[in-house]
């Protein structure tokens, strides 16, 4: 994947060097796709359009309302699934800070 700069440093963390980085991390791949700067290489799955916008849910809440609003914020729907409910709160909540 590459960076929008000849980036060297951390991004979720992914390591870039002269803005190229690799990841096979569900998550840090949402990320990136969310942010239209980045190019994924091979990547056939362009981020999915909200029906509308999804609030995003308390820390607590049911699995699928975390789906949703991953699927909302242009994670695959297999990658979201791949992850627990405890790991959708995180890195909706800290993983972008």
């Amino acid at each position: 994947m590459s960076a929008p700069t000849p980036y060297t440093g951390t991004v979720v963390g992914v390591e870039f060097v002269d803005g190229t980085g690799e990841t096979s991390d569900p998550a840090a791949l949402a990320y990136f796709r969310r942010h239209d700067a980045y190019s994924i290489d091979g990547d056939e799955q362009p981020a999915a359009p909200a029906s509308g916008p999804v609030e995003m849910p308390k820390p607590s809440a049911r699995k699928s309302d975390w789906l949703d609003y991953a699927v909302s914020q242009g994670m695959s729907r297999d990658d979201a699934e791949s992850l627990t409910r405890d790991d959708l709160a995180r890195f909706f909540t800290d993983g972008e800070g």
